[in-house]
């Protein structure tokens, strides 16, 4: 995926994730790039992989659930009921 991409992803689940070594079925491997710098005329940008980064899967779950950067749930609450015009 783009690195500007992965980088919202890194806003909620936090970029201190424990990233592990070996791939397997319980686990998640990202592969970000960035477009290379202008081309000549006539030429093509490249892809550029920037990162690649592997992770558990249920510690990646896990943080979208609990996420160092999420908004408290009381704080989604209130969110509602202001949308809702309860608050």
């Amino acid at each position: 995926m783009p690195d500007i991409v992965y980088g919202k992803f890194e806003d909620i689940i936090g970029g201190d994730i424990p990233t592990v070594q070996k791939a397997g079925k319980h686990t998640l491997t990202v592969h970000t790039y960035e477009l290379s710098s202008q081309p000549a005329k006539g030429k093509q940008r490249t892809l550029k992989v920037k990162r690649r980064l592997r992770f558990e899967l249920q510690g990646f779950a896990d943080r979208f659930i609990s996420g160092p950067n999420l908004p408290s749930g009381e704080d989604l609450d209130d969110a509602i009921k202001k949308i809702l015009g309860i608050a």
